[in-house]
């Protein structure tokens, strides 16, 4: 058996796989209980029906219509997308220099700019590095075998292309002397030429003290705009959208392979052995922007010229009041029905992997799939069909009334607990017990897959449990972590990625950052695996972080459920959104007092929980009013938080849904009445019209 490269992936551990009797098959959410000391502990787990239980599928294959998204796949990882966020502010740099950056290769591998950037300024930085002659350290670090000498090819790439920008990130004046008589030293380089081109026809010399000057200042501008843009893939999305103009920079050519024809396997899989040959150079050219844009134009191939820029909230439904999350893929233009998607789908994946669908082996598409999102060199673009209402646009599963008529051997799937629409409401999901609309969590979502579309690390809403159904079609391949790895995996990510989350604070809520299993095992992260076959359940477990990707043409359906055990999380989870001044789907005291208000009506499990539950809330509260009194607020008036929408009583501070009390303020910018959260009130913040 061959061994596998060292940047191969390796397959997580399989998560526990449940084959339920008949009998066990009955009552859904006491088979959940069942197998939950066993699930919980790797935070996904598969359950495979009975035999012989089919549900018919409920959908028109023809009238279901959806607009996908698209997934680039090497912008979904977070490592890679702080590569690919280092080299857009490098190539803007020569740019600004009137020079065109090429990447060089170093021993027939492309140049790890960014690692070789982070490398030396841990050593601490380039002078220290030559001083003491840690060039031969550094090309270890980055993965180069010993004995040759990658140590000095690698100090002339970094003094020819890194050096100047660190001289400008460090704030030297690039005028000063002796920065200036540095710069020069590499100007008159004829080496440079190979990594650093200008252009046959500049626009301005840039040797002049002005046109440095200009430079400088629109750099500082341009990296500021960088910063402040919210949507995490907005900025660099646009960017690299135009950069694909030039498939150089995405597609390697072997010897006599015309540049534009087809890929075959064999290149695309990057399995082929490379002859010894120079070095070569992948330009990343860089078009001039304008100082301000106000809608971004994005220029592609005709081939692409259906995908427009996407990058404000998503909008729920009308009638949802699920909070708007920041998005950072991109909307296609055309809609696809469901035939047309998979005529689409398929044809891809057989294009790619050069053989029909169904022969390509899932492993060999697991491996392909975390080198793709891994490669800042090739640009793979999917499509992917999520969070498809199912209210709108009807469910896979049979319901009654539905526009899909049920034959009389069938109508034992319109009742039963496994029917997605049935079981997020069923009496033991706590989440019946909540009066606002949260469609987003206990109505199904359709989701309709492509090879490689893939869904990034989250944890549900709420912390709540998920169950996902695959109808039919090819694998979905999940990971998993189990709940009490959360924190330790968000602060791997933070650690691993801190670009990206010092902009973004909430990252991992967005649902646009995926990182390899592999790399979060090496930190220690327990992860696991699965793939879902047509037929099968994957359930996840209250905070589990879970991603994966689909195998190629596929349809599934999930919904949210809440049980007795969550209880306690839920109230964890509502304080956790509280320190990241994150919405709430809906209140969790006001399900409490809901439930309590139907004491009588609870089994006695759910009846003590309830009483746990609100005992905390009670003494919480009480500490609240007692801290609120002292500071000077002595007037209260009874409000009916429960009538009014949950957007009309959320915190200005924490968004917090305020249910059993909050404090008013009339001195808001908008000169409408605010609302605070005792919790998030300090005395600093109280005025004389404070009630």
């Amino acid at each position: 058996m061959s061994q596998p490269r060292p940047d191969e992936f390796k397959p997580p551990p399989e998560c526990p796989v449940f084959e339920p009797s008949w009998e066990e098959f009955k009552d859904p959410f006491a088979f959940i209980n069942k197998i939950r000391p066993i699930a919980e502990k790797t935070g996904i787990c598969k359950v495979r029906p009975p035999p012989g239980w089919q549900p018919p599928f409920a959908c028109d294959v023809d009238k279901l219509h959806f607009v996908p998204r698209i997934q680039r796949l090497n912008e979904l990882e977070a490592q890679t997308r702080v590569k690919l966020n280092f080299l857009d502010q490098i190539a803007k740099f020569w740019d600004l220099q009137g020079c065109a950056l090429k990447i060089p290769h170093v021993e027939r591998k492309i140049l790890d700019l960014y690692k070789l950037h982070k490398l030396v300024a841990d050593e601490g930085g380039f002078d220290i590095v030559c001083r003491d002659r840690r060039w031969t350290k550094i090309a270890l670090h980055m993965g180069f075998a010993p004995g040759k000498a990658v140590g000095s090819h690698l100090r002339g790439h970094y003094e020819k292309i890194l050096y100047p920008y660190s001289l400008f990130q460090s704030g030297a004046n690039l005028l000063a002397q002796e920065a200036a008589s540095k710069l020069m030293r590499l100007e008159a380089d004829p080496e440079l030429e190979k990594c650093v081109q200008k252009p046959v026809q500049p626009l301005e010399k840039t040797g002049s003290m002005e046109s440095m000057e200009t430079k400088e200042h629109k750099l500082l501008q341009d990296q500021a705009q960088r910063q402040s843009c919210q949507t995490p893939d907005a900025c660099p999305s646009a960017r690299r959208a135009k950069r694909m103009k030039c498939e150089a920079f995405c597609v390697k050519t072997e010897p006599g392979e015309p540049g534009e024809s087809k890929p075959n396997l064999r290149r695309r899989m990057g399995s082929f052995v490379a002859k010894q040959e120079p070095e070569k150079e992948i330009p990343i050219p860089v078009k001039q922007e304008p100082a301000e844009i106000k809608e971004p134009v994005i220029e592609v191939e005709k081939t692409k010229s259906r995908y427009k820029k996407f990058i404000l909230p998503v909008p729920p439904s009308p009638e949802c009041s699920k909070p708007h999350e920041a998005f950072g893929f991109e909307q296609a233009y055309r809609d696809y029905s469901l035939r047309a998607f998979g005529q689409m789908a398929d044809a891809f994946k057989s294009d790619y992997f050069n053989m029909p669908v169904h022969m390509v082996p899932t492993e060999l598409v697991e491996k392909e799939f975390w080198r793709l999102v891994g490669a800042i060199e090739e640009d793979v673009t999917v499509e992917y069909g999520a969070d498809i209402a199912s209210k709108e646009f009807g469910s896979g599963f049979p319901i009654p009334n539905g526009r899909f008529k049920v034959s009389p051997a069938d109508e034992k799937y319109l009742q039963c607990g496994w029917n997605l629409n049935n079981l997020a409401m069923m009496n033991p999901s706590v989440l019946t017990h909540v009066t606002a609309d949260i469609c987003g969590m206990t109505l199904p979502w359709l989701y309709v897959g492509m090879c490689f579309s893939s869904f990034c690390w989250h944890i549900e809403d709420h912390w709540s449990y998920s169950i996902n159904y695959l109808h039919w079609g090819e694998p979905k391949t999940w990971y998993g972590a189990p709940g009490f790895a959360a924190e330790q995996l968000e602060e791997v990510m933070r650690k691993l990625a801190p670009e990206l989350f010092e902009s973004q604070p909430d990252l991992l809520h967005q649902l646009v950052t995926i990182m390899n299993p592999n790399t979060l095992m090496a930190h220690g992260v327990p992860i696991y695996r699965t793939n879902q076959c047509a037929g099968e359940f994957v359930i996840t477990f209250p905070r589990a972080y879970h991603s994966g990707f689909n195998q190629g043409f596929n349809f599934a359906e999930a919904v949210n459920f809440c049980t007795v055990d969550w209880m306690p999380l839920g109230r964890q989870c509502v304080d956790h959104y509280r320190m990241l001044h994150r919405y709430n789907v809906f209140s969790h005291d006001e399900m409490v007092c809901n439930m309590a208000s139907k004491a009588d009506t609870l089994d006695v499990v759910l009846a003590s929980a309830v009483h746990k539950d609100m005992v905390a809330m009670i003494r919480e509260e009480q500490q609240l009013r007692e801290k609120i009194k002292k500071m000077g607020v002595l007037h209260c008036i009874e409000a009916k938080y429960d009538h009014l929408q949950d957007d009309e009583r959320q915190c200005a501070k924490c968004k917090t849904t305020c249910y059993l009390s909050a404090v008013t303020c009339p001195c808001s910018l908008q000169e409408c009445w605010s609302v605070y959260t005792i919790s998030t009130i300090s005395a600093r913040a109280l005025s004389p019209t404070t009630h």
